[in-house]
């Protein structure tokens, strides 16, 4: 299992997995970008080529964890595979040895949306494009069956600098919600749906739609979608349905808060979202 990285192994059939000596040579020469929900973030490369890596914050992690940890991981790579190509980012390697339990991803040219926005890179163009098709790439992940569980800017990453072609990270690993004390941050409670913060074990397409909303209104405006002083006041926000109102254009204002509905089964699918928004012209993406 304790095999090197290698280019010609980046091109295999599914993640490997990267023995520890191999993974602090990574390490050494990476440059640190971020902090996520549950991993800091590191730009480095092999053998000239550009990775993103995710380094675990909770490296004390027992031996059943790696486990589920590697096993996400593998169907992640499966959902890439058997779902169209380039919904999602599947990972190159995973590091299942203390202390550097962590996940290589290949690295996206344009970046993520959350590093657009905080660029201010907003305005009714962008902002359309990337409704349309962070909206077109999920409903393609549902109609094959998969659900991301974990939708927010900083998992949307840019194809092209115009946001007109995206694709997600970081999916699968909403199931180790528990393991990665992913809920334990501001930064994953705004965007999780009133059925995850109550505790629910399985994430559904419902899931992503509410995600998708809270996703679109912060690139319209610029602001989160649910704010507060503590995680404990964002989610008691979300449970109670405090969803925001203004903002954007009525008729976008009218799909997010069909999207933010407080029960899944009220919220529309991700099909009827990609359609209802599709029709929306640009000024309804322009900040109010």
């Amino acid at each position: 299992a304790n095999q090197t990285l290698s280019l010609p192994e980046l091109g295999c059939g599914s993640p490997i997995l990267i023995a520890l000596p191999e993974m602090i040579r990574v390490l050494a020469h990476a440059t640190e970008v971020g902090m996520g929900s549950f991993a800091r973030i590191c730009i480095s490369d092999i053998d000239g080529q550009a990775v993103l890596v995710k380094l675990l914050s909770e490296q004390d992690l027992g031996p059943q964890d790696v486990v589920e940890l590697v096993a996400a991981m593998a169907s992640v790579f499966r959902m890439s595979h058997q779902s169209e190509k380039d919904l999602v980012v599947h990972p190159l390697a995973i590091c299942p040895f203390k202390p550097c339990l962590g996940i290589i991803y290949p690295l996206v040219e344009h970046g993520s949306l959350a590093a657009a926005v905080d660029a201010g890179r907003v305005g009714g163009a962008f902002a359309r494009r990337v409704a349309v098709a962070l909206a077109e790439t999920l409903a393609s992940l549902h109609a094959d069956n998969f659900v991301h569980g974990s939708v927010k800017p900083s998992n949307v990453m840019l194809y092209d600098s115009g946001g007109s072609r995206v694709t997600l990270t970081d999916a699968g690993l909403s199931a180790l919600r528990g393991t990665l004390s992913v809920l334990s941050s501001t930064s994953s409670i705004i965007y999780s749906s009133p059925e995850v913060l109550a505790g629910s074990s399985a994430d559904t397409s419902a899931t992503d739609v509410f995600s998708y909303a809270s996703t679109v209104y912060e690139v319209v405006t610029g602001q989160r979608a649910f704010t507060g002083e503590s995680p404990l006041d964002v989610a008691q926000k979300i449970m109670a349905g405090n969803v925001p109102y203004g903002g954007c254009g009525p008729r976008l204002g009218a799909v997010l808060g069909r999207a933010w509905a407080p029960l899944a089964a009220d919220r529309p699918t991700m099909a009827e979202v990609k359609d209802l928004i599709a029709a929306l012209p640009e000024d309804e993406f322009c900040r109010v």
